[in-house]
């Protein structure tokens, strides 16, 4: 299994995990347990664990480890009326591990403390919540009614949301798993669901529970899932996984995935596992191979930081005319420090080598700006920095960047929101941008925000049906410079609409949008055009023109990119392909894409090289006509929070 799994409750200060609490965790390791959230039961066993994991952070264990603060309904007699007070301290001061108010709530099944005073404990605890903003990790046995009515009057006025709360170690009635689903509340299932005799009742009603809904844990020591006296162990979740995956006719694989980004978004963890293994090797880049330029250093600077790998590349841009760091890749560096804390040496204008470590400290911060001071490309700066924003961080962040949208030898910024979005969305991935106003040579002035939610894991993409009838058409027109004017959008689309038809056939209504903006610049009107096509089994073509002088350069520059990728038999063009490689190599399985088999430039080539020297993932190239099959395994990098 490839996805990383989250066991969302286990008593980690268990007296049953005293002697080998460290063989326990190697286990969990072993068996792809990336998290454990650690349950507090009261206030003296909350402090406890995070005394605890304190300690074991020292250790690098291999796993990351959060934990709940709160009081059991058992314990609900021993409180002291500071209670609150008490848990809101333990929690304010430790945020960074304290990631939910719990376990809390009733259990009418054995009554060890008194029912109203359970109800009284756990409103308090509901309460501080939502002063705090935290999600609830609750516990009911046999006290649904009485549960519900707690709850429902916070949840009446839009003080707790239902997604903020998960019953966990759900073993209840088809009426309540009904009823809490309804709600939107989250369901932890244990090894209970695998039990033969106690967990049959549950089983038929897993197909019931959207996937959405749903978290896997464990409950160790307890809930084994043979029903035996034995200790249950975080890495029993498998049995979880298993039942659950056969229980609703899919794989434990997407079980794991499913499970893993619902506890990532419900706790707000980051979604990585943090990098508490060892530092991988450090790698070494020749910054000069293939066409030496500044991709190297923008696929491998992001993965080493992902992979946790010291990166050094030397002879950048050894080739060129002017060798070594330029404003613009500069700027996007340390744009990339910044985002990861990285620690960095040779960051400096012309600088021919450059060395990366990553930091072993959490990220930090949910908005970034950069101004690449003139016509740096907005465009290349987010390709070396998106990889970071979507996988280390568990809330969305925004990126304003000020330079050249509209730039030679860069995609344009509708290459990121018509054509590279669509295969991306297919691989979970998603952002938005806004292009606030366009940057052009030599002064660049564009500003673009970008909004990136994050992501737990990535899906592998598959996308080797050739397809040619065609689904979509967008389309934008930049018209800038001394005599710009709406009547050369308009030219541009018609002359357009009737070269597209005689190039790739019929098609449904272009999708236009035209921009006129004043610009100093020498000579006449410049045209910028991007058209992106878009077939019926998601190929996707594009073709762009930066500065041309008349219509027909521009719509001719245009139609004969697309065919360059349209008359082969790929389905994506050669510029998306180079672009979705970094994610294919960080999916949770084994990805597939069919790519033409002659390009205009290495960068496919370069990109293979350092996605691999990088994450160590294997790439096949199968040669099919004029198109080659480009297949890897794809891999979770250990990444570093």
């Amino acid at each position: 299994m490839t996805s990383p799994i989250i066991d969302i409750g286990l008593n980690l200060t268990h007296g049953q995990f005293r002697k080998d609490l460290k063989a326990v965790l190697d286990r969990a390791v072993a068996a792809n347990v990336s998290t454990l959230v650690a349950t507090g039961t009261d206030l003296k066993a909350s402090h406890a664990t995070i005394a605890l994991i304190r300690r074991l952070q020292k250790e690098r264990i291999g796993a990351r480890l959060v934990c709940t603060v709160g009081v059991h309904p058992h314990n609900a007699s021993s409180t002291s009326p500071d209670l609150v007070a008490s848990l809101r301290s333990l929690m304010e001061g430790n945020r960074d591990v304290a990631v939910a108010v719990g376990e809390c709530g009733l259990d009418f099944n054995r009554d060890f403390s008194p029912r109203d005073v359970q109800i009284d404990v756990f409103r308090s605890q509901v309460e501080l919540a939502c002063e705090l903003g935290l999600p609830l990790f609750c516990h009911e046995r046999d006290a649904h009614d009485d549960f519900v009515r707690v709850l429902l009057p916070f949840l009446e006025t839009g003080r707790l949301r239902p997604d903020r709360v998960v019953v966990h170690c759900f073993t209840g009635s088809e009426a309540a798993l009904k009823k809490y689903v309804g709600f939107g509340f989250y369901i932890g299932l244990t090894g209970f669901i695998a039990m033969p005799g106690r967990g049959a009742h549950l089983r038929p009603l897993l197909r019931s529970i959207p996937s959405k809904q749903l978290m896997v844990e464990t409950d160790a020591p307890f809930m084994h899932p043979s029903q035996k006296r034995v200790r249950c162990e975080p890495s029993d979740i498998h049995a979880v996984l298993n039942t659950i995956a056969d229980a609703v006719g899919t794989t434990p694989e997407v079980v794991a995935a499913t499970t893993t980004a619902n506890a990532v978004r419900f706790f707000q963890l980051a979604p990585a596992p943090p990098a508490l293994a060892a530092v991988a090797a450090p790698v070494s880049i020749d910054g000069s191979l293939y066409e030496g330029g500044g991709q190297i250093l923008r696929l491998a600077a992001p993965l080493a930081v992902l992979c946790n790998v010291p990166l050094t590349v030397h002879s950048i841009r050894h080739n060129r005319p002017k060798p070594g760091l330029a404003r613009q890749h500069l700027g996007g560096l340390e744009l990339l420090q910044t985002i990861s804390q990285a620690s960095f040496e040779g960051l400096a204008l012309l600088s021919t080598s450059v060395s990366l470590r990553p930091s072993a400290s959490p990220p930090t911060g949910t908005s970034f700006a950069k101004d690449l001071q003139g016509a740096g490309s907005v465009s290349l700066v987010l390709q070396g920095v998106l990889p970071l924003l979507l996988l280390s961080r568990a809330t969305p962040t925004t990126l304003k960047l000020r330079g050249g949208t509209h730039v030679p030898f860069s995609p344009p910024m509708d290459f990121w929101t018509s054509g590279l979005a669509q295969p991306l969305a297919k691989m979970g991935i998603s952002y938005e941008i806004a292009l606030e106003a366009c940057g052009f040579m030599p002064l660049g002035r564009g500003h673009v925000t970008v909004s990136v939610a994050p992501v737990s894991v990535i899906q592998p993409l598959q996308l080797t049906t050739k397809s040619r009838e065609i689904a979509r058409v967008q389309s934008h027109v930049v018209v800038y410079a001394a005599g710009a004017s709406a009547a050369t959008v308009d030219a541009c689309h018609h002359h357009l609409k009737i070269a597209l038809t005689t190039a790739l056939g019929p098609h449904p209504v272009i999708e236009s949008h035209g921009t006129v903006q004043a610009f100093k610049a020498k000579g006449g009107p410049k045209i910028a055009l991007h058209v992106t096509v878009e077939t019926t089994h998601g190929n996707v073509f594009t073709g762009s023109c930066i500065a041309a002088t008349s219509v027909a350069s521009a719509v001719d520059s245009v139609i004969a990119e697309l065919r360059r990728g349209w008359d082969s038999d790929a389905c994506v063009d050669e510029h998306i392909a180079d672009n979705l490689l970094v994610y294919m190599a960080l999916a949770t399985g084994a990805s597939a894409l069919r790519v033409p088999r002659t390009t205009s430039s290495q960068h496919i080539e370069a990109a293979l090289h350092v996605i691999q020297a990088m994450t160590g993932v294997p790439f096949t190239i199968l040669p099919d006509g004029n198109s080659r099959i480009l297949a890897c395994p794809g891999r979770q990098p250990q990444k570093t929070h």
